[in-house]
Parts: structure tokens; sequence; C-alpha cells
């Protein structure tokens, strides 16, 4: 992708008006933060972040529930998998299966 390099002085090439001097970093900057702020906007959850019964991970079928699986099952069958932590030394894997029909996740000190 190109940016046109424009100058806030008069053109040398004889034509007319003045261009304004629009930097790389500006224009990247500038969609880097507002690509920021839409990604915030999209996946950003009223839920919150806090530990509850499925520690970090915010599943849909919380344990004890009828879609509460075993990571085996949910590994095998997955949709999702990610990663979360609850401070620096703990850390949970998360998975939802399709249409987070199954849920499950395990958490393990580093």
């Amino acid at each position: 992708m190109r940016f046109p390099l424009l100058s806030k002085s008069a053109k040398s090439d004889g034509s007319d008006g003045p261009q304004i001097r629009l930097g790389r970093r500006r224009v990247l900057g500038g969609v880097g933060a507002s690509g920021l702020m839409a990604a915030a906007g999209i996946f950003a959850s009223a839920a919150p972040a806090a530990a509850d019964s499925d520690n970090c991970c915010n599943l849909a079928n919380k344990p004890g529930s009828a879609g509460y699986t075993t990571m085996t099952y949910c590994r095998a069958h997955l949709s999702y998998l990610w990663g979360c932590a609850m401070s620096a030394y703990l850390h949970c894997s998360c998975c939802e299966t399709p249409g987070n029909a199954k849920s499950a996740f395990e958490c393990q000190y580093n």
C-alpha cells in the first residue's frame, strides 16, 4: 500500500497549490490506534474478567453445568482454545466446542 507524499510548500514541478506533508509513521500510527479501538469495541465484554468458578476463562458452560466436560474431550472436539493468566505464575487453558455446546478448562502453576 502506498500513501501519497504531501508537502506544505508549493510543489516544485509547477503544478498549482500547496500540499500537506503526511509522514508514514503518522498515517500508520493513526491506522494502528483506530484498529486497536475498533478491536476493543468488537471484542470487549461486559462480563468481568475476575476469577470465578472457571477462573479467568469466562466459559459458556461453567463447571458443574451439563455443558461442562473434560479437557481431553474438549481438545478432541474443539472450536476455540485460548489461555489466560490468573497471576504471574498461574496460567489456565480454556476450551469451547462448536456452538459453545461443551466447555472445559485447566490451570497450572508455572
